[in-house]
């Protein structure tokens, strides 16, 4: 039999066909923002930090760090969309870094109908470092994918970091200012009732 381009294709589309769409563990859909769309910003609240990146079509992500907050990295949802019932939560090379094999850190189970996920301790401190070194961290989820993008990731790092040390630097100057301000002898005192 002669193979012509039609013939392929035909043989192409039979075979897809005959694969079972979502039983392979793909998930239906990804989110992600384009590296034009990909943007990393700073705020302060109270007593910590955000870096926050917005994900087209499905929320955003941010670090939270400060006074008295250690570091944590959230995946909140603001769109109807159904993560399903559990994440994996993968830090991969993006497309262009070749030979840079990915990294598990776990599975998260989800409560039905959540729309924040939470990441602490050392798995928060391989995303941020992750993205520090230009990887994508991902939420491989049952029903999505949500890919994390390094750009401009660097370019806010540092406004990051001064806001956390800056709540650090205000946190010991009201400690000193409250040692001073305390007397040594201080007690606990009340009045009685006659």
């Amino acid at each position: 039999m002669k193979l012509t381009l039609t013939n392929v294709s035909t043989a192409l589309i039979l075979a897809l066909a005959a694969t079972p769409a979502l039983g392979t563990g793909a998930p239906a859909r990804e989110y992600a923002a384009s590296m034009h769309e990909s943007k990393w910003t700073v705020s302060q609240e109270d007593d910590h930090c955000l870096l926050q990146h917005q994900i087209p079509g499905l929320g955003n992500t941010m670090l939270r760090q400060g006074k008295n907050v250690s570091l944590s990295f959230e995946l909140h949802i603001t769109q109807d969309v159904s993560l399903g019932s559990q994440c994996q939560v993968v830090i991969g090379p993006p497309p262009w870094r070749h030979g840079i094999s990915s990294q598990s850190l776990g599975t998260i189970n989800i409560v039905p109908g959540a729309e924040h996920l939470q990441a602490k301790g050392g798995a928060a401190q391989k995303i941020y470092h992750g993205l520090e070194a230009g990887m994508m961290p991902s939420f491989n989820c049952t029903n999505v994918r949500v890919v994390i993008s390094p750009v401009r990731y660097l370019i806010a790092l540092p406004e990051f970091q001064s806001c956390v040390s800056s709540l650090a630097s205000k946190n010991e100057a009201s400690s000193k200012t409250a040692k001073k301000t305390t007397p040594k002898s201080a007690k606990a005192t009340g009045t009685k009732k006659k």
